[in-house]
């Protein structure tokens, strides 16, 4: 049996994604300013020329036992595009403090970042500037009261509503491209995040009766590093099936255990905003697919926090800020209680319930006239209690001829 606890698997709710900034990256977006949690060696030269490798090697040096890996590579993601669009080659710590620093960043900010997002690439740039240029504190040229204008407050955007979420379902029913539904399902029926989708192989579709049946899968890469787990609704059976089919990944029942579900490099981002223009749909985003999904599993089918964690993936390893919150069930209790509490998935409670008409007898169709009419005043009690009494002895009757007949 695989237990959960060790790669960090237990519940949130939407806080976790709404907490985008890591800890370690202080960002005091009321007042503008910006604290680091190490120092930095503020040794280097004022004419050494920029080297980006020794940066980086420095940064990943400086920040191994203070910063979490995740915090780590997105501050080495906005160097990337800082190092891009400044043309660091070249430029000495003169060029990158002082006025010709300020201007330079403020610069970048306004080419490649909305206002929004200022304060948290102030906050990864001079986490740079500490832990991989070598420059001190007193080096970074930014003092936002100063320098910056009044930034808009960040605010998380709300829950999408049932309406929004049906009005994507009716229509992506009837989408013919395979991939593109399977997009749509694996992220509406589990609330997962795009990176997690581009990283599932098909070793981690789990095989029952020759038919997928729960999807158990951890990486590195993930966003947390904690596994999701994920019992699969028919609609996703089917629609993996299909997909299977249609590209020839494999043909025996066991999948080719190291091929990706779907095309790392294809940028699922643009297909989804290819389906949102294709079927005229509200605005919906995969962040806010994962939100309601929580909202619904929770508070709608009432999914237990440790499974609803394991199924999105939310991280309770030892030492996260939900640790505390989690116990550690066993993958196959998280699929059993997923199977029985969200059968058709979170979009299985949006759809309306099929029922199946069922004949009704003659004589049955007797009792249900005569007791509407004795609830509506047509007819007395003493009527009802005569016709009831009438019926059963037509029945009776009946009984009797078929055991003579027999």
């Amino acid at each position: 049996m695989m237990n959960v606890r060790s790669g960090g698997t237990q519940i949130a709710s939407e806080q976790e994604d709404k907490k985008d900034e890591p800890e370690q990256i202080n960002n005091h977006s009321g007042t503008g300013e910006l604290s680091i949690s190490f120092k930095g060696g503020g040794g280097a030269d004022e004419g050494t020329l920029v080297d980006s490798i020794k940066i980086i090697e420095k940064f990943r040096s400086t920040t191994a036992d203070r910063l979490k890996p995740r915090t780590v590579e997105e501050c080495l993601y906005c160097f990337k595009h800082f190092n891009e669009f400044a043309k660091l080659k070249g430029k000495t710590k003169k060029d990158l403090t002082g006025q010709k620093g300020k201007e330079l960043i403020i610069t970048f900010l306004k080419a490649k970042y909305p206002e929004k997002s200022w304060r948290y690439t102030l906050a990864k740039l001079k986490t740079l500037y500490i832990g991989g240029f070598g420059y001190s504190s007193s080096d970074w040229p930014i003092e936002p009261r100063r320098d910056l204008p009044k930034l808009p407050k960040v605010t998380p955007e709300p829950t999408p509503t049932d309406e929004v979420v049906r009005a994507w379902d009716d229509a992506l029913r009837h989408e013919k491209d395979t991939k593109s539904k399977l997009l749509w399902l694996l992220i509406a029926q589990h609330g997962w995040r795009p990176q997690h989708i581009v990283l599932l192989r098909w070793e981690d579709v789990k095989v029952r009766d020759g038919k997928p049946w729960a999807i158990i899968a951890q990486s590195k890469e993930f966003k947390t590093g904690a596994p999701i787990i994920a019992h699969l609704a028919p609609d996703v059976v089917d629609t993996l099936i299909q997909y299977q089919e249609e590209t020839g990944i494999s043909t025996g029942p066991v999948f080719n255990a190291w091929d990706h579900l779907l095309d790392k490099e294809s940028g699922l981002s643009k297909d989804w905003v290819k389906l949102e223009k294709k079927w005229t749909l509200p605005y919906l985003r995969p962040k806010g697919c994962r939100h309601w999904v929580s909202r619904v599993a929770k508070d709608g089918a009432g999914l237990s926090r440790p499974v609803l964690a394991a199924l999105m993936g939310h991280d309770t390893s030892s030492g996260s800020w939900m640790s505390d919150w989690y116990d550690s069930p066993t993958a196959e209790t998280i699929i059993e209680e997923q199977g029985e509490k969200l059968p058709n998935g979170p979009l299985g409670l949006l759809r309306p319930i099929n029922v199946e008409l069922v004949t009704v007898a003659p004589e049955e169709q007797q009792v249900l006239t005569l007791w509407t009419q004795y609830k509506n005043h047509e007819i007395g009690l003493r009527d009802l209690t005569d016709e009831l009494e009438s019926l059963a002895r037509e029945s009776a009757k009946k009984v009797s001829s078929l055991k003579i007949g027999l």
